[in-house]
């Protein structure tokens, strides 16, 4: 297929999705593939995205468009977390303890049936194993725990408040579930929790950054995006 465009988009901010469908049909374009940046789908976030696609087309009605509902085990997204990793491999090699720490939601929607939290553990599992690490020198937790009501849970302050006291001085932590660097690795992780785990006896605290602008996160959106061209151009010739 010839892609028309490429544009970003924001589901609370400017450009709007409205606004960027609206001038792509302007350009001709009638076919579209959404690729929302949460590795992991979430209905908070994934679908909250979803259905503001259908509420613009709705409004804005093209030929078709496609929806990438996650990428959470995609070969190219491990690889790209483990690559990420690669850096901190001599820390990790002489004991520091690796944690992923994914954006929390509300108990509610768990029960509810969202499988986010699988997802989670399902990246965090895969890129550990990636990288080749043992069972008891990786843990996974959830950050960003807003309002009074249960979150998912172990915290990740939680977890760096306490990891001193069980022998771990040395601490490296991924965020898998941010595409980019933000408030909530940056000021959160990078600042809040490395005081929190230095504050309670731990020695050495390291944030290992977004994927941002990597070769490998742009190598993982181009076999995305070819991946749903491909087999949409395929359904189209059975048809």
């Amino acid at each position: 297929s010839d892609v028309c465009s490429s544009d970003l988009a924001m589901t609370y901010g400017n450009p709007s999705v409205m606004r960027i469908v609206k001038d792509a049909v302007r350009d001709g374009c009638d076919d579209f593939v959404f690729v929302p940046l949460y590795p992991q789908y979430a209905g908070a976030t994934t679908g909250a995205v979803f259905d503001q696609i259908s509420r613009v087309f709705q409004k804005v009605p093209v030929a078709s468009h496609r929806f990438i509902r996650d990428y959470h085990d995609h070969p190219r997204y491990i690889h790209a977390l483990a690559k990420s990793l690669e850096r901190y491999n001599t820390s990790i090699q002489n004991g520091a303890h690796v944690l992923f720490s994914f954006h929390g939601i509300p108990m509610s929607q768990v029960n509810q049936g969202d499988l986010y939290p699988e997802q989670c553990e399902k990246t965090a599992a895969a890129v550990a194993h990636a990288v080749g690490l043992s069972k008891d020198a990786w843990s996974l937790s959830y950050q960003s725990k807003f309002g009074p009501g249960a979150w998912l849970t172990p915290a990740t302050i939680d977890q760096v408040s306490k990891f001193p006291e069980r022998g771990i001085k040395d601490l490296v932590v991924i965020c898998p579930g941010f595409s980019v660097d933000c408030l909530e690795t940056i000021e959160e992780i990078k600042v809040e929790n490395k005081h929190t785990f230095l504050a309670a006896g731990g020695e050495r605290f390291q944030y290992v950054k977004a994927l941002n602008a990597t070769k490998f996160h742009v190598d993982l959106m181009v076999a995305l995006i070819e991946s749903s061209l491909y087999s949409h151009e395929l359904r189209a010739a059975e048809s």
